[in-house]
Parts: C-alpha cells; structure tokens; sequence
C-alpha cells in the first residue's frame, strides 16, 4: 500500500486536465488509510470514486481507486 500510495502522490500532479490515475488490487484491509488520504487530498479540482469489484472475482484485494484531475467522475 506505501509504494501505491507514495507513487500516486508523485504523478497525480503530472496528470493533465480530465487526466485519469487508477489504482487496483486495494485489499479490504487498505481500504480505509486510502479513504482517510483521499479526504485529505480533496480539493475542488479533484474527483474520485472507489469501486468494489470483489464480488465479481471473487477475492479480497479487488478493489479499485479511479482519480480523475479536474472533473467529475461519471458512471
């Protein structure tokens, strides 16, 4: 999760207007240090969303962090 995390925080700023960062394979057990650190990083140009795809493969660590620079996330 550190290395996850450490190089999110590196190359979220060399994202592009509309820009799209995903990280995949968040175990449950990790889910909440990266919500705690996206609430900190929320400022109005920042949007993102988790999505929980452990039912579909049937494992722990399928969950997905989608962080899109500068506007809203549509599903």
């Amino acid at each position: 999760m550190l290395q996850q995390m450490i190089l999110f925080d590196t190359l979220k700023h060399k994202l592009s207007h509309g820009g799209i960062y995903i990280v995949e394979d968040i175990p449950i057990s990790n889910l909440k240090p990266w919500y705690d650190k996206m609430k900190k990083e929320e400022k109005p140009r920042y949007n993102y969303i988790f999505i929980d795809l452990r039912e579909h493969r049937k494992t722990s660590d399928n969950i997905l962090m989608v962080y899109k620079n500068g506007e809203r996330i549509r599903i």
